[in-house]
């Protein structure tokens, strides 16, 4: 492994009961109890529309999709100075940086949203790249990672071998990304999902962020 391509929300930034109280007032409106860590995890998937979906037990139409995206990124934009970087984090990017490992940051949420974020928290200076989602929300990341690992591949201090990157990721989403991609993955599980759906993406899964890159480095 010479190469991280890092997930943000959940891996590198520990925000998840910040995403879960969003997503609660977010579908309040449409008489959905409040949830719970566990209920998120339950239900959670890519396309988000779809798990709008599953929350209310039926199909949404494109203005209630608007109205619930609308809702959830200003519901989270309030709550988002509550959100730390997760244990180890700044240590760990340190380290790699250290030992000439390049890093990346490939995230689904908005593209400035993740810039300004990385930067309040001083990430931005251990990547060679950030990418947020440009293009809308709701998408899936498999399209999101292939464009990136183009960039990386025609960067002059990313490797030119793709079995050099390993992805780590949160989510299922990471999962499917990295395999479509043909990229080792390392799972985190930080709560976003049950661990028992992690194990089953048959990807190795590890509790803290040291230990993800413990495996990473035998990828």
């Amino acid at each position: 492994m010479q190469h991280v391509i890092w997930d943000w929300n959940g891996t590198l930034l520990d925000d998840i009961h910040i995403v879960v109280d969003a997503v609660s007032e977010t579908v309040a409106a449409f008489g959905v109890p409040t949830l719970t860590i566990e209920d998120h995890a339950r239900l959670f998937t890519r396309p988000v529309s779809v798990f709008y979906e599953r929350m209310l037990g039926r199909p949404i139409t494109g203005t209630e999709w608007r109205q619930l995206d609308d809702t959830f990124h200003e519901a989270y934009a309030r709550r988002m100075v509550q959100a730390e970087l997760s244990v180890g984090a700044h240590q760990i990017l340190g380290d790699l940086a250290d030992q000439g490992k390049s890093q990346s940051l490939l995230s689904m949420a908005p593209h400035d949203h993740v810039l300004e974020r990385a930067a309040t928290f001083g990430v931005d200076r251990y990547m060679i790249r950030i990418d947020g989602l440009r293009d809308g929300s709701g998408a899936l990341k498999e399209s999101s990672m292939s464009a990136h690992l183009s960039a990386l591949l025609d960067h002059p201090t990313a490797p030119d071998d793709p079995g050099a990157y390993v992805v780590i990721g949160d989510s299922l989403d990471d999962a499917k990304a990295a395999r479509a991609n043909r990229v080792p993955a390392v799972m985190f599980a930080s709560g976003s999902h049950h661990r028992a759906d992690l194990v089953a993406t048959g990807f190795p899964v590890a509790d803290t962020l040291h230990d993800a890159v413990r495996i990473a480095m035998d990828q």
